[in-house]
């Protein structure tokens, strides 16, 4: 999700030619190591349920439904929405990868059309709720930035006067009991 940024489809159909890559972003973009690139609004996706092993969405869930992009509409919860239905779109046993920027200080914030900001109580509240919360292997880690003290998580200064770190998380979804046999 979010593909249009940087390419990271074609290096990994390079090194894992076996799998079926197929991206989503609001701009158009060429990826030639994906399978299929979608050119639209992730919450209208037209993915049937439990047709994907893993999720990648780096540097994107933050903006779903800020109205950013030209065609993007405004959906105050698209970031809950979107991981609703990434957890519908995931097989049993798969796995969502996302990052956001956090910041503990002053807690959640939304800038303007550009991004949502996270602490610990949105992480837990927002991009959990009762989908991935106690149902779901949680893991999460906060990037560093190589060289910087041992105590400083990585730094991204998006203006002059908005500093925020980016939060690591893996989910996987659960497998019910009846697919275990």
């Amino acid at each position: 999700m979010g593909c249009a940024e940087a390419d990271w489809l074609t290096p990994m159909k390079a090194a894992r030619p076996d799998l079926t890559l197929t991206g989503i972003d609001w701009r158009y973009c060429k990826r030639p190591g994906a399978d299929a690139v979608i050119m639209g609004d992730v919450l209208r996706a037209p993915f049937a349920a439990e047709s994907f092993d893993a999720v990648v969405c780096i540097s994107s869930l933050e903006h779903v439904g800020l109205g950013h992009y030209a065609s993007d509409p405004i959906d105050v919860n698209g970031d809950m929405r979107c991981l609703d239905l990434i957890r519908t779109w995931l097989k049993p046993g798969g796995f969502v990868y996302f990052d956001v920027p956090w910041n503990p200080d002053p807690g959640y914030r939304v800038l303007g059309t550009e991004t949502r900001v996270y602490d610990d109580r949105s992480l837990e509240t927002r991009l959990s709720g009762d989908t991935w919360h106690e149902k779901a292997r949680i893991y999460v880690d906060r990037h560093h930035i190589p060289g910087s003290d041992e105590h400083q998580l990585g730094v991204k200064a998006t203006t002059a006067h908005e500093r925020f770190h980016y939060v690591v998380c893996v989910w996987q979804k659960p497998v019910p009991i009846e697919y275990l046999g």
